[in-house]
């Protein structure tokens, strides 16, 4: 099963910055910059995934597909997904009744855990669109962040934070994109960049894709990530188009 990078040619280390070849269309997050951005795992990172509270974090129902809560952890506030930040046992899966793994219908998941997050300045809940009109605009930059492969099958993960920026593009468009491998439905949105070379991919799934202007969450990164291919836009599940459905789990 694929989980889902994001990825530059340069990467920035809070302000120093450095050549890395092995680093494409992202670069390194700072401290603190996205606190709501947590690793899932299981014996060690599978997927990303987002605060909404303290005590349940939103991820892709393709991340959790088959696995009980006794196996997952969460880590949160640290760029290092392997050390660092708060370290949490789930006590619950939540997901999406509707997830079809074949049509990625209804990518969605909520885990919830088994003791809350302390929230300050490196651990803090992401802002959820405020209705399930409250959906981005064609052409809205965003960010995408994650430890995932830095290139479609790569072998292996970075250990820091990446964030790369994409755009929102039009979901006719990225539904002839996807034609000759499943029929994108109203619930999923696409991003990307005209000339590819960034995006989400392999070990980025359930991760969130925000407004880089108003800071909320409109995408989980589901099972097509494009991996910032030319032509190959990104696809996500919309959360303003499952608010209902989290509120419902949350009672947020």
């Amino acid at each position: 099963m694929k989980t889902y990078t994001v990825a530059t040619l340069l990467l920035s280390v809070v302000g120093l910055t450095l050549a890395n070849d092995d680093i494409v269309g992202g670069q390194h997050a700072a401290i603190g910059e996205f606190p709501y951005q947590v690793s899932v795992q299981t014996s060690s990172h599978r997927c990303g995934g987002s605060i909404i509270d303290k005590n349940h974090i939103l991820t892709a129902a393709h991340c959790v597909d088959g696995l009980t809560a006794q196996r997952l952890r969460i880590r949160a506030g640290s760029l290092d997904r392997n050390s660092g930040g708060q370290f949490v046992k789930v006590s619950k899966v939540i997901a999406h009744a509707g997830y079809d793994a074949k049509s990625i219908a209804n990518d969605m998941a909520i885990l919830r855990l088994a003791s809350s997050l302390t929230f300050g300045s490196r651990v803090a809940a992401v802002k959820l669109p405020s209705s399930t009109d409250d959906t981005p605009q064609v052409g809205t930059r965003c960010s995408v962040t994650g430890w995932g492969t830095t290139s479609p099958g790569g072998a292996s993960m970075p250990s820091n934070l990446l964030v790369a920026y994409v755009n929102i593009v039009d979901h006719q468009k990225c539904a002839k994109e996807y034609a000759d491998q499943h029929p994108l439905d109203d619930k999923m949105i696409c991003a990307g960049v005209r000339a590819g070379g960034k995006g989400a991919c392999d070990g980025d799934g359930g991760g969130p894709l925000v407004d880089a202007s108003t800071g909320k969450q409109v995408g989980v990164v589901s099972s097509e990530p494009g991996c910032g291919k030319h032509n190959k836009d990104g696809v996500y599940a919309s959360t303003a188009a499952y608010l209902d459905w989290i509120r419902n789990q949350t009672a947020l």
